[in-house]
């Protein structure tokens, strides 16, 4: 088994990833998975209501892209605040750590599963096999 460049790079953001659940917690963690998810749809959702109102595409882009922001910050406080409530701080930074892993295998996951760019990547070439 020889790692390759694209192999490192995940390797890299799944360390990134458990490093971020350390220190934010599973409130920050879970914070930031709802917050991107709910950003996300929301940009989908506001692209065709910003084109039918707003004749400019970049204009129509800019007023997405701070709703999404809004959305974001708002989903981010909300699961933030109510996580921290309801668990402790010692098992909220190692349920934290266990949910930046479960997002970097799902990551990683989600990539062999659209089998983009596969032969690059030991991991998801290995990963295929098992989603396919």
């Amino acid at each position: 088994m020889t790692l390759l460049p694209a192999d490192w790079a995940v390797v890299a953001a799944a360390a990134a990833l458990f490093i971020f659940g350390a220190v934010a917690g599973l409130s920050g963690v879970l914070a930031f998975a709802v917050s991107t998810v709910s950003a996300a749809a929301a940009a989908v959702f506001l692209w065709p209501v910003a084109c039918g109102a707003i004749s400019s595409k970049w204009a129509a882009g800019a007023a997405v892209f701070a709703a999404s922001l809004v959305v974001f910050a708002l989903a981010r406080w909300i699961v933030k605040k109510t996580v921290h409530v309801m668990v402790a701080q010692p098992a909220d930074s190692l349920f934290g750590i266990i949910l930046a892993l479960a997002l970097s295998a799902a990551a990683v996951c989600m990539w062999a599963r659209t089998g983009f760019y596969t032969e690059y990547s030991y991991i998801a070439a290995s990963a295929a096999r098992w989603v396919m």
